[in-house]
């Protein structure tokens, strides 16, 4: 490539673009943005309004998916080890999140 060439496509990249300058505010309201992912269309809000998935119903769903996998015959060792990880998980957290009851609890007031 010429030097003039490199002028003229430098020349008519200028005249095409119209350049749009940030503010430091624009800049950081922009990667802020980006940073956590957030979007202005509302689809974050409706995972916000969604109930938390409780540590039994995700014990039952691993269950299921378990056995969806170990019946696949393109799915690895890894894969079933994966799931039964995430099952375990599931089932010791369902263990340890419930309150065990006071002796109290029983006797009506």
């Amino acid at each position: 490539m010429q030097f003039e060439d490199v002028e003229e496509w430098m020349t008519k990249s200028d005249e095409g673009l119209e350049n749009e300058f940030f503010t430091d505010e624009e800049i950081i309201g922009i990667a802020s943005k980006a940073d956590c992912g957030c979007e202005d269309d509302g689809e974050n809000a409706d995972m916000e309004d969604s109930q938390k998935i409780g540590h039994e119903e995700a014990k039952k769903a691993a269950e299921i998916i378990l056995q969806y996998v170990e019946q696949q015959k393109d799915s690895t060792v890894l894969d079933v080890m994966n799931i039964r990880n995430w099952r375990d998980l599931a089932f010791k957290k369902s263990l340890t999140g419930t309150k065990q009851k006071q002796i109290t609890d029983f006797f009506k007031q």
